[in-house]
């Protein structure tokens, strides 16, 4: 199931709505990415154990989808 969180983005200072499409939250251990929409810059996303995602059936208009790094070798 899906899931949204809101944090503050370190790109613009403003609290955006984060969308992790597969999960139920960001595993601490791996590393993830977004695109802020206000300064248009890659933003590396940090997850916390304390986060509190809320599950959701569907990204709702105006969040912001994060990605997760896969490192290539």
């Amino acid at each position: 199931m899906a899931a949204t969180l809101a944090k503050l983005c370190p790109s613009c200072r403003e609290a955006h709505v984060f969308f992790m499409p597969i999960g139920n939250a960001a595993e601490p251990t791996k590393r993830y990415e977004y695109t802020c929409p206000k300064q248009r810059a890659r933003v590396t996303f940090a997850p916390a154990k304390g986060d509190a995602w809320k599950r959701v059936d569907s990204k709702t208009p105006g969040c912001i989808v994060i990605r997760e790094i896969i490192a290539r070798s």
